[in-house]
């Protein structure tokens, strides 16, 4: 979406990329644009998420793990048992990222579970957005069918 408009150097506005992407947004649009569209939404949305939990959590987990008195964001299955390997466990980008995409595919936290009024709020805001994405793309198939 972001290819409609071109703004040149000098702050003109140039629609060029407004007739290239008249394909993807026309009515008769190609309904393969519309997947990829929404898959590159899906990715983006899930690593956008992921780097926001880690940034609220990933220096609390440490402390933990450090054995210092801290309260972490999140809760993780490795922290609520004693897995054999996972004494001192700490979450990576990864686990986040995880964790991140459980919670916008379906559209709750499902590994994870938030802790603190920050990532409830974050984890909602998440679960918001998906939904949005999901009924805006559900809006526009049903425009390409009629």
């Amino acid at each position: 979406m972001a290819d409609i408009v071109i703004i040149n150097p000098r702050f003109d506005i140039s629609f060029w990329g407004l007739e290239h992407c008249m394909k993807l947004f026309g009515k008769r649009a190609n309904p393969r644009y519309l997947l990829l569209e929404a898959a590159l939404v899906h990715v983006a949305t899930v690593l956008l998420f992921a780097a926001w939990y880690a940034a609220i959590d990933h220096h609390r987990q440490v402390a933990r793990a450090r054995g210092e008195a801290t309260r972490p964001r999140f809760g993780f299955p490795q922290h609520s048992g004693s897995y054999p390997g996972y004494e001192g466990w700490v979450p990576g980008f990864v686990d986040y990222m995880t964790f991140a995409f459980t919670t916008s595919s379906s559209l709750g936290p499902a590994e994870a579970y938030p802790l603190a009024k920050p990532a409830k709020l974050l984890v909602t805001l998440q679960v918001s957005l998906s939904l949005v994405i999901l009924l805006v793309l559900a809006a526009r198939a049903i425009g390409l069918i009629a």
